[in-house]
């Protein structure tokens, strides 16, 4: 049942010939792969002719698939035509400041029915707001535990960089005392700590593929297999898998071969 939402144009009158304004989605329905401007279809009880096609606006809320509407002018419906069409809502679009707004649309309001309130005055953004806290909280806390786990792999990248450091001065002792240079070791400690890294994504990303399926729901404007997505999380992944190794592969480059020798 398409959603029936009220507009009023002058030129549209009840003595003009009727017509109606509809949502792409629903001349997607009606005619698909054709042009609906001029199809004929019934409305509230009348046939009307398609003047134009709008697009698709979100009724039920943000997570609900967008339903079919059509747009009536309110000289055109007879009385009864929609007696469970019960308006509540009211959109004003201003340039300037909109709660200043507020008072002037009251008194308009109140020209036409004294005895109708005019409550719940609110900005998109507000409205916004409300319709996305809950997931915006949830997101939140799977962000909060999305970082710590960053920095518990982080923490353990470095101590794992640092025992093996440890197990292996006296072998970094030996190299640079048979002319190895500093900068080989670092790159050497440097390059275990990519492949770790590297493994990480290569186990992580079929993961993270599967658990963000099944949080499909909390994502908006991003579907759960955007390359760009797990890119990004890649490259961070190997940065922070090279982070966490520099300080141990520094501290192996400036290892004191007589001294790491002599403690053999």
């Amino acid at each position: 049942m398409p959603h029936v939402l009220i507009v009023d144009d002058d030129r549209d009158t009840a003595n003009s010939p009727y017509v109606v304004v509809i949502s792409e989605s629903l001349a997607r329905r009606l005619w698909p792969n054709q042009d609906p401007i001029g199809k004929q279809m019934n409305v509230a009880f009348s046939d009307r002719t398609v003047i134009g096609i709008v697009g698709d606006i979100a009724v039920r809320g943000l997570e609900r698939s967008s339903e079919p509407q059509v747009y009536l002018s309110s000289q055109q419906i007879a009385d009864g035509a929609l007696p469970f069409f019960a308006p509540k809502d009211m959109v004003v679009r201003t340039t300037g400041n909109p709660t200043s707004l507020a008072p002037a649309i009251r008194d308009i309001v109140h020209e036409v029915d004294q005895n109708q309130p005019v409550s719940s005055v609110r900005t998109l953004d507000e409205v916004l707001r409300l319709e996305t806290e809950s997931r915006r909280s949830q997101l939140n806390v799977l962000g909060t535990f999305a970082l710590i786990a960053f920095l518990l792999a982080a923490i353990g990248i470095y101590g794992l960089m640092s025992f093996t450091v440890s197990n292996r001065t006296q072998e970094v002792g030996v190299r640079l005392a048979l002319g190895a240079q500093p900068r080989s070791i670092l790159t050497m400690f440097l390059r275990r700590g990519l492949w770790m890294g590297v493994l990480g994504v290569l186990i992580g990303a079929p993961l993270a593929y599967f658990a963000a399926r099944g949080l499909g729901t909390l994502l908006f404007g991003v579907a759960p297999s955007d390359p760009l997505i797990y890119a990004g999380a890649s490259l961070l992944a190997i940065l922070m898998a090279l982070a966490g190794s520099f300080w141990p592969a520094l501290r192996a480059a400036s290892v004191d071969p007589v001294i790491s020798i002599r403690n053999e």
